[in-house]
């Protein structure tokens, strides 16, 4: 049986004594990601999230309850409705706007936790993750610094 390879960068954000940022590029995703995940809960709470949020969430609800992509709130903006003029439906196909198939990997993660701040903070932690790996990919390359600044301002541009 083949061993699976991990590639280097990915082993660069395991802690040992080669990597001497590393440390500090958790405390770094850790400050960003409880940072904003308190403003992005806080938008939810007070009502004022964007339209997108109330669309993934009822397309993962549909999902999760047997009617996979459906959305009425994408059917409102699809070509049909605006051009053509046809009434729009409540079991409209979101893949019908967006192939968005990724949808079915964090199901599961709403099917246990099934309420619109659990995509809030998905969303959240996967842009903390990408800074973590953006730091990764710069560090195979580049000095420990440089790599954090990177990273630095990867989450500066994401606020």
């Amino acid at each position: 049986m083949p061993s699976l390879k991990i590639p280097d960068f990915v082993q660069s954000l395991t802690p040992h004594d080669r990597h001497p940022g590393l440390q500090r590029a958790y405390w770094l995703a850790a400050i960003f990601f409880s940072i904003v995940l308190l403003i992005s809960l806080h938008r939810y709470f007070t009502f004022y999230t964007s339209y997108d949020q109330g669309l993934f969430n009822q397309v993962f609800w549909n999902s999760l309850h047997g009617r996979f992509f459906q959305s009425s709130l994408t059917s409102n903006n699809s070509i049909s409705s605006m051009a053509d003029g046809v009434i729009p439906t409540v079991y409209f196909l979101h893949l019908g706007q967006h192939l968005v198939p990724n949808f079915l990997l964090w199901l599961p993660l709403y099917a246990v936790y099934p309420n619109p701040a659990t995509l809030v903070v998905l969303q959240v932690g996967l842009m903390a993750l990408g800074g973590l790996l953006l730091y990764a990919l710069a560090r195979h390359y580049l000095a420990p610094q440089l790599s954090l600044w990177i990273m630095g301002s990867y989450y500066a541009r994401s606020l």
